[in-house]
């Protein structure tokens, strides 16, 4: 063999071992390169996390429990970047980030615009707030900031779990106050479906001020919030929606 050979072949190999995965089986399932796994081979486990294609509603409860154990173990990045998502300090980001937005575009085009139209895009604006407050102040992103995106490598330390916690509940305080403000507040840019019209409250008395956060909170206290969110699931249950969608 040549000396150009035996480097081609050390090259293969070499690649070879940087594409295997870092943990040969877990858990008694084999594991294997993602684009080596074929679908509903329960036997093995992909090394990569595989975003949207894997869900508890497409798996095995017991497998899809073992495939996330193993992300964790291998703190798969992208893995570790999911989990970010429902991060209190994520969501306030991105929330501010539309506020900026807008803002921005607003500045040089309100001027522009009807009466009718100004009101509507201060009413707008008003709900951004309202939604960034939820994250920053209900869910204690406390104005904070992260680059990283990623659980496994999460500035915050300990207080990571915590801040998941906190952004999953405020992703959910949310997605009530957006349902009722759809399904109480008539918007004349969205007509309700016909098969779902008894879920619409237009012209009912107002059971929160969804553009004032104080209000919100004392609804969470005083049990107003607990109706809208009692009647929200009701609508998922009969409309078989799984997620919190108008």
């Amino acid at each position: 063999m040549t000396m150009n050979s035996m480097r081609r072949e050390t090259e293969k190999l070499k690649k070879k071992i940087k594409q295997a995965p870092r943990i040969r089986k877990f858990r008694g399932r084999r594991v294997v390169h993602s684009v080596e796994w074929e679908w509903a081979d329960w036997t093995k486990l992909p090394g990569e996390f595989i975003p949207l294609m894997i869900n508890p509603g497409s798996t095995p409860p017991e497998w899809y429990r073992d495939y996330l154990a193993l992300m964790s173990e291998l703190q798969d990045p992208l893995y570790g970047s999911e989990i970010c998502w429902n991060c209190a300090i994520h969501q306030a980001q991105s929330a501010k980030k539309e506020i900026d937005s807008n803002t921005k575009y607003w500045e040089g085009e309100i001027g522009k615009v009807s009466k009718e139209i100004r009101v509507s895009v201060e009413r707008n604006e008003a709900l951004r707030d309202v939604e960034w407050r939820v994250y920053n102040e209900l869910g204690e992103a406390n104005n904070r900031t992260c680059k990283v995106v990623n659980y496994f490598k999460c500035p915050y330390g300990k207080e990571r779990r915590d801040l998941i916690e906190n952004g999953s509940l405020a992703s959910e305080i949310w997605e009530n106050i957006k349902w009722y403000d759809q399904h109480w507040n008539k918007n004349d840019a969205y007509k309700a479906p016909e098969l779902e019209i008894k879920w619409y409250h237009y012209g009912e008395p107002e059971i929160i001020n969804v553009t004032n956060l104080d209000d919100i909170v004392k609804a969470l206290e005083d049990g107003r919030f607990e109706k809208i969110a009692e009647e929200h699931e009701r609508y998922m249950k009969e409309t078989g929606r799984k997620i919190y969608t108008a």
